[in-house]
């Protein structure tokens, strides 16, 4: 068998390292992602192996907003490989225990995590039925005379604790780097903007009975003005018009307009088309076939079943069926504690 001589060997060698070092240079170019990562894809029920409601939105390898905050939640951020420190916002959609129980867990890594600037946090506003963030937040931690967690606004004279400041009309020193604003709107409101890492946050109040409720969305546009990636969050809601709350087959237009052509949408779904058989649950949450018309209405890409309840695990592939009846076409995947989908770029 015929070999190659010494030097005909090195120039096929220099060759090969060559084309490597290309291919390492190229991978070292800027990322360009969306990923939505699911923490807790279950509900306050007995739900073996899933936390409650939580998502975490990826932008460009790095974890970036995350959408509600539930029991389990913050144990599966830490087990996603993300660092708090990287983190643009916290997002809240209603506070239900299931869905911010973990905040005071998160504000206590303010000990811990190596950030020295404010997290961003942004809820709903307040109504005659619950607080809104604001308040919600200053009773659980910051109120120095009867909030239970206070002591994590302590002030302390060890020079490791990172001490920001609370709030436009108070000069008190707080070590939870938690930035509130509390949103309520008839219509998008863009609560969140990175210049730094090309992104925006919208919300949308929804309606979940008479809790209030937002939606969330995150977006990231081209050069010219065209939507490349666009991630939503939905909140539990039923997806009727708030104007119209009684009228079961009135379609939230706003919402649907507010979630055209997402590449995922997460849905809230812990209910079957029987909504329980109780149909006060109705009020509550989305039934299938409902969510099935609105994402077929609005061009979605993918949606993701998320904040699974007994109830809608029992008969899902029935809830399934009633989605694609609906008229909805697209990619429909069951969540999981962990899972990560990712966006498509427009142009893809």
């Amino acid at each position: 068998m015929p070999t190659l001589p010494l030097p005909s060997i090195c120039r096929v060698l220099l060759l090969f390292f060559i084309t490597l070092g290309l291919a390492a240079c190229g991978e070292t170019q800027k990322e360009d992602s969306f990923k939505l990562q699911v923490l807790g894809s279950g509900g306050h029920d007995d739900n073996a192996g899933r936390a409650s409601s939580g998502h975490l939105v990826w932008v460009d390898g790095a974890p970036r907003v995350m959408i509600d905050i539930g029991p389990g939640t913050v144990l599966r951020f830490g087990e996603s490989g993300a660092e708090p420190k990287d983190l643009d916002l916290l997002a809240v959609t209603h506070l239900h225990v299931d869905h911010v129980n973990d905040i005071s867990a998160m504000a206590k890594r303010g000990f811990f995590w190596g950030r020295d600037e404010k997290l961003p946090v942004r809820g709903p506003s307040a109504n005659t039925n619950l607080p809104g963030i604001n308040d919600f937040l200053t009773e659980l931690i910051y109120n120095e005379r009867s909030a239970p967690y206070r002591y994590l606004s302590l002030d302390a004279d060890d020079d490791n604790y990172i001490v920001y400041e609370y709030g436009p009309d108070t000069d008190s020193e707080i070590h939870v780097p938690l930035d509130l604003d509390a949103l309520a709107a008839a219509e998008p409101v863009m609560t969140f903007e990175s210049e730094e890492h090309d992104y925006q946050v919208w919300a949308l109040p929804v309606q979940h009975a008479h809790i209030p409720s937002l939606a969330y969305r995150v977006d990231r546009y081209d050069n010219d003005g065209s939507l490349r990636y666009r991630i939503v969050v939905t909140s539990d809601q039923n997806l009727r018009d708030p104007s119209k709350p009684e009228c079961a087959d009135c379609m939230n237009l706003a919402y649907v307009n507010f979630i055209q052509d997402a590449d995922i949408v997460v849905q809230h779904f812990p209910i079957e088309e029987r909504g329980y058989e109780h149909p006060g649950q109705t009020l509550w949450h989305a039934q299938p076939s409902m969510i099935g018309k609105v994402a077929d209405m609005a061009n979605v890409k993918m949606l993701v079943l998320s904040h699974l309840m007994q109830g809608a695990l029992k008969e899902l592939n029935e809830s399934v069926e009633e989605i694609r009846n609906a008229g909805y076409t697209g990619k429909i995947e069951v969540a999981e504690d962990l899972k990560v989908y990712k966006a498509k770029a427009s142009s893809e």
